[in-house]
């Protein structure tokens, strides 16, 4: 974990935290029917964990909805890639 200003963040570029969030999202539109997630700060997660969440909670729902802050705070490895607010447009997929 890191902090931030909003005190400790996960390290959702790790394997097992991306499974996680991806894990606990999923488990709770298949058997709690949740329809939408907002996450704070968006913006710290490295996309691949937002954007595989997002598929494994499409599977049970493809209307499932994601929203998020996306404020430009990600700080991780080089090779790894944050969530944009916007891009030439379009939003980030979902």
């Amino acid at each position: 974990m890191h902090l931030s200003a909003t005190l400790i963040r996960t390290a959702a570029k790790r394997v097992m935290m991306n499974r996680l969030v991806a894990d606990s999202t999923s488990y709770r539109v298949k058997n709690y029917k949740v329809d939408g997630f907002r996450f704070d700060i968006m913006g710290l997660m490295e996309s691949s964990s937002v954007l595989d969440s997002y598929a494994a909670c499409t599977k049970p729902n493809p209307s499932v909805l994601f929203e998020g802050e996306g404020w430009k705070m990600y700080d991780g490895p080089s090779g790894t890639v944050r969530i944009l607010q916007d891009k030439d447009g379009q939003r980030c997929g979902f």
